[in-house]
Order: structure tokens, then C-alpha cells, then sequence
């Protein structure tokens, strides 16, 4: 890190000649500033990441509970749940059930109405799910991106001190 501190021109003259520049290294203070500085920022750093990786903890959690959820309704279904998955009927334990029981006590328009109720349900499961795939995905690529930052800054700290360090001696 360096400050200019005065600019002056060549051949005496205010505006006729080339710039010289003359360059200060910043003292003990500025340096130690700076650290603080790039010290304080790694802390925000890591406090986001262990945030972030909560969220993801949380988004996976959840994951979990919707496919188990997805498993009730229809136990062989395959996952992940695909888009070619979407829109196939699924029977559910309380129509099979009915079914079994009574098989000539289900009107057909109750079936039929259930069956969409069904289907509207893992569609918006299905919605759920695709939207917290995709900020997983987010999350996993900012996550890498500020671990990348702290490197950066972890490896400039280092320098800023090995320059401290070489200024004090």
C-alpha cells in the first residue's frame, strides 16, 4: 500500500514537464487500521457463511420432509421427483382404503375429484421442492464464492502484517 503524497513537474516549470512522483508507505497506524479493517470484514464473512450454511441445513431438512411426505401418499414413487413425474395420478391410502372396503360405495365424480386434489397437492409439493433445490443450488454457489473471499483476504492479511512486520524492523 502506498499514498501519494506530492506531485511536482520536471524542469521547474508549474505545468511544462513530466509528473514526478514522489510515494509515502503508510505508518504503523494506517497499517494497523487496515488490518482491523480486513480483520472485522473476515469475521462478517464467516458470520454469513455459518448463516448461510443454517439456511442450507434448513433447506435439506426440509427436503427431507417433503419427500417423506411424497412417500406417504405414494410409497414407490421414485426420487428426486422428475418433471416427467408431474401430472401422473396417485392414489391415496384413504381412496384405496374405500376402495377396498366398499368398492361400489365410491361414486366415480368423488374419485375423479379427489384425483385432482391429489394431483394439485404434488404438483405445489413438487413447486416447493424445485424452488429449494434452486436456492440450494444459490446458496452452494455463494458459499464457495465468500470462502474464495476469505482466502483472498486472509492471504492480503498475511501480507499486510509481513509488511508491518519488515517496517518495524
Amino acid at each position: 500500500l502506498f499514498h501519494i503524497s506530492m506531485i511536482v513537474h520536471s524542469e521547474g516549470d508549474d505545468e511544462g514537464g513530466e509528473p514526478i512522483e514522489f510515494l509515502d508507505s503508510p505508518g504503523e497506524d494506517e497499517l494497523e487500521e487496515e488490518q482491523m479493517k480486513m480483520s472485522e470484514y473476515c469475521e462478517q464473512l464467516s458470520a454469513k457463511i455459518r448463516e448461510q450454511a443454517g439456511a442450507l441445513q434448513q433447506l435439506e431438512s426440509y427436503k427431507l420432509l417433503c419427500e417423506r411426505r411424497i412417500l406417504e401418499f405414494h410409497p414407490s414413487h421414485p426420487l428426486p421427483v422428475l418433471q416427467e413425474h408431474l401430472g401422473k395420478g396417485i392414489p391415496s391410502k384413504q381412496y384405496v382404503s374405500s376402495i377396498i372396503a366398499d368398492p361400489d360405495s365410491t361414486p366415480k365424480e368423488k374419485e375423479s375429484e379427489e384425483l385432482e386434489n391429489l394431483r394439485a397437492e404434488l404438483a405445489e409439493m413438487n413447486k416447493e421442492r424445485e424452488l429449494l433445490e434452486e436456492k440450494d443450488s444459490s446458496l452452494e454457489g455463494e458459499n464457495r464464492q465468500l470462502k474464495m473471499e476469505i482466502n483472498q483476504l486472509r492471504q492480503e492479511n498475511s501480507e499486510l502484517l509481513q509488511e508491518n512486520s519488515q517496517l518495524q524492523q
